[in-house]
């Protein structure tokens, strides 16, 4: 939790969060309960599967995903990704590479503490997008696959702003054991996260696939990372768990 100001209100420290919301409304118990424990926590944050109707009720800056992700008939103010920042968010893109398939990828250049850093949002497909839902046209992994090969395009743009990288969001995929069984993704998430730090891998539980990693000049000293279970009085509010660095 951050300090508090001289008014006894909670400041949110220099620290970055990520989440999956499941699509939390605005007046939903999951996103009351991302109000108590991201929004007083970081001053930064990346969310996937997020309402944006929910996300701008925190002041501050946004910048999301395309609209057009894929599925139809979905809620108008729903995004795969979308970061979100108490400073300034500028210089924002939405596309990474002509490979990705849109509205899964945003990135901004904002500060962490006083350090600007180029963020990175991302909202990997799952398994199965798109084999029996969606187009219902791809293969089981292949649009993971194809995301993880167009992310790493989007990575090498993304460096010409001259600052420090900073990639987070839902992987959709676990960093420790079990990893996935089909080797090929395992092994395309790993060349992707091989100029980072994961300052997230050793943080674990059965719903953590949101990860966080870093460019490794930036990590001098330790990280502190923590996991943050999604209930409330036993009953989950997401398919994801939050992680707080």
């Amino acid at each position: 939790m951050g300090s508090l100001d001289r008014q006894g209100r909670v400041s949110p420290l220099p620290g970055l969060f990520t989440w999956n919301t499941e699509w939390a409304a605005p007046k939903s118990k999951a996103w009351h309960w991302a109000c108590a424990e991201l929004q007083t926590t970081c001053t930064v944050g990346v969310l996937t599967e997020v309402r944006l109707d929910a996300l701008s009720k925190w002041g501050g800056y946004i910048a999301a995903g395309g609209e057009n992700w894929g599925y139809s008939n979905q809620h108008p103010l729903r995004r795969k990704v979308s970061l979100f920042s108490h400073s300034e968010i500028r210089d924002i893109d939405e596309i990474g590479s002509s490979r990705l398939p849109p509205g899964r990828f945003v990135a901004g250049t904002t500060k962490i503490g006083d350090l600007d850093v180029r963020l990175i949002g991302v909202c990997v497909p799952w398994a199965d997008a798109h084999v029996s839902t969606g187009r219902a046209s791809a293969t089981r992994w292949s649009e993971h696959l194809q995301f993880l090969q167009g992310l790493a395009d989007a990575i090498a743009g993304n460096r010409r702003h001259g600052l420090p990288l900073v990639l987070a969001g839902d992987f959709n995929q676990t960093i420790r054991e079990p990893r996935a069984k089909n080797l090929d993704v395992v092994v395309a998430l790993d060349q992707v996260l091989a100029p980072f730090e994961l300052v997230t891998k050793n943080v674990t539980g059965p719903r953590l696939l949101d990860h966080i990693a870093v460019d490794k000049e930036l990590v001098d000293q330790p990280v502190t990372c923590t996991r943050f279970v999604a209930e409330i009085e036993g009953k989950r509010l997401s398919d994801h768990d939050a992680v707080v660095c």
